[in-house]
């Protein structure tokens, strides 16, 4: 398919896409679930997005019985996440994200990333800052 794509500048899906990819979903409660189970049974953090990943594969081996070697690429860091993770395998969080940051850390022992360790020592970089209910006046009158 990527060779047409290259090759064509297009590729056609015929009705046997179901032999090809696999889709799935998770919903709220089973991306906490999910998070929950992994940092359970691996002793690792994962991101939400990267739970819906986890979930689909396990809906698709209990679907299929395939139980080929399966990688799950992480997609985000669970700081970047830090009340929905601490929710998940705490089942509480502070809602203030750099606490739940610092909580995330204490829980687990894992490394906070560098990058987002440093967003505090950073400037900041905003002109404006509106509460929501005034955004929509704010663009309108600014352009």
């Amino acid at each position: 398919l990527m060779k047409d794509l290259t090759d064509k500048g297009k590729y056609t899906i015929d009705s046997n896409i179901k032999n090809i990819f696999y889709g799935g979903y998770s919903s709220e409660n089973e991306i906490y679930s999910s998070i929950k189970e992994f940092h359970e049974e691996y002793r690792y953090l994962i991101d939400p997005h990267t739970a819906v990943g986890y979930k689909v594969i396990k809906d698709y081996i209990k679907e299929t019985g395939d139980m080929t070697h399966t990688i799950l690429l992480s997609t985000a860091s669970p700081y970047k996440f830090p009340v929905p993770v601490l929710k998940a395998i705490k089942g509480s969080a502070p809602e203030d994200i750099d606490r739940a940051i610092l909580e995330l850390n204490q829980y687990s022992g894992s490394q906070i990333p560098g990058p987002i360790e440093e967003l505090n020592t950073l400037p900041e970089r905003s002109e404006t800052i509106l509460e929501i209910s005034e955004i929509q006046k704010y663009i309108i009158n600014r352009y």
